[in-house]
Parts: structure tokens; C-alpha cells; sequence
């Protein structure tokens, strides 16, 4: 699914970090998306991924710790398979967020 980047007050976010700069891993800082520009009343429904792989390990994106209306925290997740670390590099993270219930479809 593709969503333009940019906001629509009170109903819809769309973004990325291509690098916010930040080790994202479990243990530590994470990345704060800020969803202040969407002006929400309510906890949306939001949708956060990694879209690439800085590193070697791969990952996934892991909310955690905050959520509100104007922000969530999201961490680079990776398994413990091959080894037991859960540092990560920089990862981009891609979001889209929607009013709470929102329905994506509409009839025409």
C-alpha cells in the first residue's frame, strides 16, 4: 500500500525517517515519531515498518513505552536466533496513521 507523505488535520499522517540518527534497538534510545501535524483528539490507528536494513541484522518495528496523540516510540526489534544482542543501527521507519476506526474505503 502507498500513501503520500503529509497530513490531513484530524484524520491522517504519512511519513518516514529515512535515518533519525538514534540506535534503535530494544535496549536502546528508539525513535519518536511525532504525529503532532494530524492534530488527533483521540489514540489512532497507527502503522509503523522498517522499509530497509541498515546493518546486517534484520528487524522489525516494535512500538514501545510512548503513545499518545502527538507522539509514538517504535524500536528496531530483531530476533535472538543467532545471537542473544538486540542493538540496532539507524533504521528507517515508515508510518501512516488514521483516526481512531477509520474506515480506508468509500463508496462511489
Amino acid at each position: 500500500i502507498a500513501f503520500e507523505q503529509g497530513s490531513n488535520p484530524g484524520n491522517f499522517i504519512a511519513g518516514y525517517a529515512p535515518s533519525d540518527g538514534e540506535s534503535d534497538g530494544v535496549g536502546q534510545t528508539g525513535f519518536t515519531i511525532d504525529i503532532t501535524a494530524a492534530d488527533f483528539t483521540e489514540l489512532p490507528d497507527l502503522v509503523v515498518n522498517v522499509y530497509g536494513e541498515n546493518g546486517t541484522d534484520g528487524s522489525y518495528a516494535r512500538g514501545a513505552g510512548m503513545f499518545t496523540t502527538t507522539a509514538q516510540k517504535v524500536y528496531a526489534e530483531e530476533d535472538t536466533m543467532m545471537d542473544s544482542e538486540q542493538d540496532h543501527v539507524s533504521e528507517p521507519f515508515a508510518w501512516v496513521g488514521f483516526s481512531h476506526e477509520s474506515d480506508l474505503f468509500a463508496e462511489g
